[in-house]
C-alpha cells in the first residue's frame, strides 16, 4: 500500500490520482492544470478547428444546394423541349397546314384524285380525334410493317406522346371496316393501297381537322416530328 499522502481527489470526477500523476490527469481528463497561456492556445485551437469544420460543412451544403439547383433546370429545360404538349408560343411546327406532301392536309392534297375536295371523315375517326391526335397504322405482316410497327411502339412509350395519342392498329384486308375506311377515304393518292399506311388526324381547339396520311416506313425519327407538331396543334390550334 502506498504511504498516505501520496494520493489526491480529483475535484473534477472525485478519482483517486497520485500526486505524481496528478496535473496530468487534469490536463489528459479535464483539460486543466494548464497555464493560462497554454490554456488560451489550447482554447483558440479548438475553436479554429470547429470554425474549419463549419466551413467545411457550409461549402458540401452549399455544394450540394448548386447541384440540386443544376440538375433541376437542366431537367425542366429538357423536359420543356422533349415533351410535345409543353410547346406553346415559342415552338414553331415543321409541317404547316396546306396542300403538300409536306403538310398537315384540311382537304384532299395536291397529289390525290380527289385534290382540293372535303374529306368525309368516318365517324370513328372524328370521335377517337375528338380527345387526342388519332394515329392510325393499317398492315400486315410484312417486314416493313413490323419495323415501322416497332417504331410506333417506340415512340409511345414515351409518356409524352402516349398521353397525347390515340393509336389504332388494323391488319390490312381484314373484316375490320376501319382498315377499308382507311384506303378509301384516307389514302395519301386515292388509287393505290400500299402497306404500311400510316394516318395522322388532330381536331384542333376550333374544331376543324387537319390530317397526314404515308405509305411505307416513315423513320421513326421522322414520324416523332408530326407527332409533335400534330400534338402542338391539338393544343393549340393553326394559329397558334
Amino acid at each position: 500500500m502506498s504511504p498516505k499522502g501520496q494520493w489526491k481527489s480529483c475535484p473534477q470526477c472525485g478519482a483517486r490520482v497520485s500526486i505524481k500523476n496528478f496535473n496530468k490527469h487534469l490536463r489528459r481528463s479535464h483539460r486543466t492544470g494548464l497555464s493560462p497561456p497554454t490554456r488560451r492556445r489550447h482554447i483558440k485551437s479548438r475553436m479554429a478547428t470547429a470554425r474549419s469544420r463549419s466551413r467545411v460543412r457550409t461549402i458540401i451544403v452549399v455544394g450540394v444546394i448548386v447541384m440540386i439547383l443544376l440538375c433541376a433546370s437542366v431537367f425542366y429545360i429538357w423536359y420543356q423541349h422533349s415533351d410535345p404538349s409543353q410547346d406553346g408560343d415559342d415552338y414553331s411546327p415543321v409541317h404547316r397546314p396546306g396542300v403538300g406532301a409536306d403538310n398537315f392536309w384540311t382537304s384532299y392534297p395536291n397529289d390525290h384524285v380527289l385534290s382540293g375536295q372535303p374529306v368525309p371523315f368516318p365517324t370513328w375517326v372524328s370521335e377517337n380525334a375528338s380527345s387526342r391526335v388519332l394515329l392510325v397504322m393499317v398492315h400486315s405482316d410484312c417486314q416493313p410493317c413490323i419495323m415501322h410497327q416497332k417504331d410506333i411502339l417506340q415512340i409511345l412509350e414515351d409518356s409524352a406522346y402516349n398521353t397525347s395519342t390515340k393509336y389504332i392498329d388494323l391488319l390490312a384486308y381484314s373484316s375490320d371496316p376501319r382498315a377499308n375506311d382507311s384506303f378509301n377515304i384516307l389514302d395519301p393518292e386515292g388509287h393505290s393501297h400500299n402497306i404500311p399506311l400510316t394516318i395522322i388526324v388532330v381536331r384542333t381547339p376550333d374544331g376543324d381537322y387537319l390530317w397526314h396520311s404515308f405509305e411505307g416506313v416513315t423513320g421513326k425519327a421522322n414520324l416523332m416530328v408530326w407527332l409533335k407538331d400534330a400534338i402542338y396543334y391539338w393544343n393549340n390550334g393553326v394559329s397558334g
